[in-house]
């Protein structure tokens, strides 16, 4: 990191964090290219408040889409685990996610996270410890485009889901 023009510079390869202080400080991914490879193009963000964030960066490397996701994240309380969805799928522009009982029928299944739009997270939603299943389909429809074996959340775990594309414009992978 340097800084210059009162922005503080990141440099998006190393993908490391930087700290900044509270106030209208601004971060920059340099633009151009570096041992052959082609950096992101200039992003200006602001990051107010004394809030960690994480700066989402998708899309083509040439033209990255970014926005900010903040990282306060509330306490679950005893038994409980919290849940968040973030859309990054360029072909899918709005999903809903479930969170279920391993096999659980999604007729019978309300999503967790609805209309999450590309570029956007959900709100985290509080949920009980146990062994779960995460679909995520396309905004109001039951037509499965990803679908998870059975994982074990516990107690005051923070997950976030991060829907993606690869190669796919329909169906989408997820990072816990």
């Amino acid at each position: 990191m340097a800084a210059s023009d009162g922005c503080a510079v990141v440099d998006v390869e190393g993908f490391g964090s930087v700290e900044l202080t509270e106030g209208g400080r601004l971060a920059r991914a340099p633009a151009g290219t570096a041992g052959g490879r082609t950096n992101a193009p200039a992003t200006k963000r602001t990051f107010p408040g004394t809030i960690n964030y994480t700066l989402v960066l998708f899309g083509p490397a040439v033209e990255p889409t970014s926005f900010l996701v903040s990282d306060a994240v509330p306490d679950p309380g005893a038994g409980n685990f919290t849940f968040r969805a973030v859309n990054v799928a360029t072909g899918v522009p709005l999903v809903d996610v479930y969170v279920t009982a391993p096999g659980a029928d999604l007729n019978a299944s309300a999503p967790v996270a609805t209309d999450v739009a590309i570029g956007a997270d959900s709100a985290f939603v509080t949920l009980p410890v146990g062994s779960y299943q995460i679909r995520v389909t396309p905004s109001g429809t039951k037509e499965v485009i990803y679908d998870s074996t059975p994982q074990s959340y516990s107690e005051r775990a923070h997950v976030e889901a991060v829907v993606y594309t690869r190669t796919s414009s329909k169906l989408v992978g997820v990072t816990v």
